[in-house]
């Protein structure tokens, strides 16, 4: 869950930073004005607002998607495993979800500190006014749609590959610390 969390957050703040684009400037000192000019450009984004639809879509694909896959590829003598897993899916969904509201205005905040370090205040006003104008706005409009078009059709296909890989990795993972004694118990 860890795994899968940390990868939505991930993804979350790959789909918010690709909102503008700059040349980054992480040597420059950051100024008072550098924050105000990235809240602003944030405000205008709306990004709390659309981190949480983003957040939901992107939880809800995953968990559907891998309930899809669960029931479509696990063979069980369980009358009740598709109930079972359809409700253990809708209680991971609603946690992640809740958590995801819950961390958004300190993920916006570090968000906001990385902007006002990387961007000069005249690309966040170049950002801003971009956003600001016909395009920059029919592009805010579109975008939920083409994210929620992209996650419908993207994720279903790659989910099995990603499940294989977790897999892959987790043994990996077990792999590397098989010769350590196990840890104490508490």
């Amino acid at each position: 869950m860890r795994a899968k969390l940390l990868g939505c957050l991930l993804m979350t703040t790959i789909a918010m930073a690709s909102v503008a684009t700059a040349q980054t400037t992480a040597n420059s000192p950051v100024d008072a004005t550098r924050p105000a000019a990235a809240r602003k450009l944030f405000v205008l984004l709306k990004v709390g607002d659309r981190a949480g639809k983003l957040v939901d879509q992107v939880f809800g694909a995953v968990s559907d998607a891998a309930l899809k896959q669960t029931l479509s590829t696990t063979s069980s003598n369980d009358p009740n495993f598709g109930e079972r897993q359809r409700r253990l899916a809708l209680v991971k969904k609603t946690e992640e979800t809740a958590l995801m509201t819950e961390i958004m205005p300190q993920m916006i905040d570090a968000m906001i500190t990385v902007y006002a370090r990387d961007f000069t205040v005249d690309e966040l006003n170049a950002a801003t006014a971009y956003y600001s104008s016909p395009a920059g706005q029919a592009f805010l409009s579109k975008q939920p749609m083409v994210l929620r078009e992209v996650t419908q059709t993207v994720l279903p296909k790659l989910m099995p590959m990603v499940q294989k890989r977790a897999a892959d990795i987790e043994a990996k993972m077990q792999a590397a610390v098989a010769d350590l004694p196990p840890p104490p118990k508490n």
